[in-house]
């Protein structure tokens, strides 16, 4: 990667492209987090604005997410709370200073949409996870890092490990094999919702990822319905299906059909892949649960079935 290893006291500024932040408290927390991890935090000037249920207009979301990339003193760019409005900034960025500007970008869920699209238009990987401190009791904590601030070119991901620590049970062969191709992905929900945009990368050959929330089992059959009948799954090289998390009972509460019987979510994952001729490994530990693994969008990904290991090399 082009950008400059994080070192001690190296400064991380604190975003909000997308919802505005609960309260200020989770800026507070995100600083201890950054503070604790070693680095300096830089709290962005409009990451405590509220416009309707955006963190501030499209423009001065953008401006915070343009000046941590042009800000020479910035080495890392952390966005905190997801929920959606990441894509609306899009056209307000200038992807060329961005592409001459690299900065290591660390966020997940609505992020996705700021990932996909700088990896699309300024070829620059991103970091789809959280900002931890270190941890040696953790292995999903340390992953992040020793990605970038040791500067490793490839690292091994501790996958039963961080299983083990999150408690969702052990990754899942839907189908076997091994494969080498660029990883991209991120939640399911804005992925699709890029689809046909300037802003998705080039899925040939790719190793695609995904995870969401709050999303009846119909609703993730709907959405890998249609990834199947473009071609994308047809085109890619490997997949790997994360955790999709979602409160039974509220999702109970809205129209549709149910959530349980035979199309429960692990049948609907099965049914995507059926046929296709490719490695996939379901119930990994990433998405939106505690401690998750950290994963590099854009990065050269090597998976195997057998037994389950994912290598990503930069």
């Amino acid at each position: 990667m082009a950008f400059l290893p994080l070192v001690d006291g190296s400064r991380v500024a604190i975003i909000s492209p997308s919802f505005a932040i609960l309260s200020a408290q989770q800026l507070v927390d995100a600083e201890a987090e950054v503070t604790a991890s070693g680095f300096t935090p830089v709290v962005m000037p409009h990451a405590s604005d509220t416009y309707g249920y955006l963190a501030g207009t499209d423009a001065d979301r953008a401006s915070d997410i343009m000046a941590t990339f042009l800000d020479p003193d910035i080495r890392g760019i952390w966005c905190v709370r997801g929920g959606y409005g990441a894509a609306r900034a899009l056209p307000h960025l200038d992807f060329d200073q961005i592409r001459h500007n690299p900065k290591p970008l660390v966020g997940y869920s609505d992020h996705t949409a700021l990932q996909l699209a700088s990896l699309a238009m300024a070829d620059l990987p991103s970091f789809h996870g959280v900002f931890r401190r270190p941890s040696a009791d953790s292995p999903s904590a340390t992953l992040l890092q020793s990605i970038y601030a040791e500067g490793r070119p490839a690292v091994v991901l501790p996958v039963a490990d961080v299983s083990a620590e999150v408690g969702d049970g052990e990754p899942v062969v839907l189908i076997e094999g091994s494969a080498t191709g660029r990883l991209i992905g991120g939640n399911l929900t804005v992925f699709q919702s890029l689809l046909g945009t300037p802003y998705m990368p080039n899925l040939d050959g790719a190793i695609l990822f995904f995870e969401d929330v709050h999303e009846a089992p119909y609703r993730v059959d709907r959405m890998l319905n249609q990834l199947r009948q473009t071609g994308i799954f047809d085109r890619a090289a490997g997949l790997l299906f994360g955790q999709f998390t979602y409160d039974r009972d509220a999702v109970r509460a809205r129209p549709g059909p149910p959530d349980d019987g035979p199309y429960d979510m692990e049948t609907v994952l099965q049914d995507s892949v059926r046929d296709l001729k490719l490695p996939v490994i379901a119930n990994l530990p990433f998405g939106h649960i505690k401690n998750q693994l950290t994963l590099i969008q854009g990065a050269t990904a090597t998976i195997s079935t057998s037994p389950v290991s994912i290598q990503l090399a930069h």
